[in-house]
Formats: C-alpha cells, structure tokens, sequence
C-alpha cells in the first residue's frame, strides 16, 4: 500500500512540474510567437498596399459590417498629413482545389486593385501553388468590378488560368470579386471611419468581435 501511495506521489508531483515547465515554455515564446505573426501579416498588408503611407497599417484599423451584420477588419493607410492612402483588407473562397484559399486585397480609395497576397492555401504543388506566382497575382492590378470580366480566361473572363489547373486561379477571382463587392457596398463607412481616424490623429483602432472575411459558401465546383 505504501508503494502504491509513494508510485502516485511521484507521479503527481512529476505531472505538476512538467505543466509547470510547459507553462513556462509558452509564456516565454508567446511574445515572439505574437511578434512573428504580427511580422507575417504586415509583410502581407505592405505587400499590396497603395504606396505613399507614412503609418504602421496593420495598426491603423477600422471594422465595418457587411449586410449580414459580419465585422470585417480594414487596413489603413495614411500619410504623414494624415490623408489616406488606401486600404487593405482580407476575403477568402472556399472552393480552391485543396479547400479555402485566403487573401489579402489592396486597394485604392476609389476601388481599384493595388496587389493581392495569397495568405493561405492548400493547393497541389506545382499546379495550384501558381497563384502565388507574381506574374498571377499581377494580373489583378488595376483592375476594378467593371473594367473586368471576373473570370478565369478559358470561361470568358479576364484572368488566365494554368494548364491542368482552372479550379485554384477561379478560386482566387472570385474571392478577388466577393472583396471588390463588399468594398463598394460598404466604401461610404469605410472612407467616413478612415477619415475620422486620420482627423484623430490616432491611428489605432481596437475591434471589440473577431472580423469576419468575405466568403462564398461552400460546394462542388
């Protein structure tokens, strides 16, 4: 019975140290952990927004819902003057050949497309992984809702696809589209909350829900 008592004892107190020093493991990384995730979307944010910003964009903030009363998170960027430069912004489809693919979008104030930056995919490799490619991606600058037919080539649209490969770049044109149609839905807010941000002079905003990212539902292609 002592054996029994003294086995449980060391088994406790070895369970407690090893919680202890995992505890301890994760309140010492977590700043950088926080440090490498903030680097990575910011890199993205900079990557296609409009140039000219003087800001910390991924500081400066605003959350405006969409129809469905889903917040969405926008990036701003401002001069050092404190006029806005443009806007960035992230939307997703879901029906990428390995699953949803996420972006981010950059834009003008007047809606027309700065760069986009593949966030996340799934896609295979050598095939899908193309529209990370700069020579895709650069297809969509310039582009607005009406100067272009949001899709893919081979279906009449603006934008190529890969040899053996339409369902990724389809993909990414329609999360493209879902993000230019909620911005100019929702463009009035987002330019009022910008201004108010820049007339501040406070260039951070903190968002009391998670933002939402403009999607489509789900389905077979």
């Amino acid at each position: 019975m002592k054996d029994l008592l003294r086995l449980i004892l060391v088994l406790t107190i070895i369970c407690a140290v090893s919680a202890g020093l995992l505890a301890l493991v994760e309140s010492l990384t977590a700043d950088a952990r926080a440090q490498a995730k903030r680097a990575e979307m910011l890199r993205a944010i900079q990557s296609v927004m409009p140039i000219g910003y003087a800001n910390e964009p991924d500081r400066s903030i605003v959350s405006v819902n969409d129809a469905a009363g889903n917040p969405h998170k926008i990036f701003v960027g401002l001069k050092a003057d404190g006029q806005v430069t443009g806007f960035a912004f992230q939307s997703a489809d879901p029906k990428g050949y390995g699953g949803e693919i996420q972006l981010m979008i950059g834009l003008t104030a007047d809606g027309v497309i700065t760069g986009i930056e593949i966030l996340q995919h799934k896609e295979t490799p050598g095939l899908g992984t193309k529209i990370q490619d700069p020579e895709f991606r650069q297809a969509f600058e310039g582009k607005t809702l009406d100067n272009s037919a949001w899709k893919v080539q081979k279906e009449g649209g603006s934008f190529p696809q890969f040899a053996g490969a339409t369902i990724s770049p389809r993909a990414v044109v329609n999360a493209v589209q879902r993000g230019l149609e909620f911005y100019r839905s929702a463009q009035d807010q987002i330019r009022a909350k910008a201004a108010a941000l820049s007339t501040a002079g406070d260039s951070t905003a903190a968002d009391s829900e998670p933002a939402a990212v403009p999607t489509g539902p789900a389905g077979e292609e």
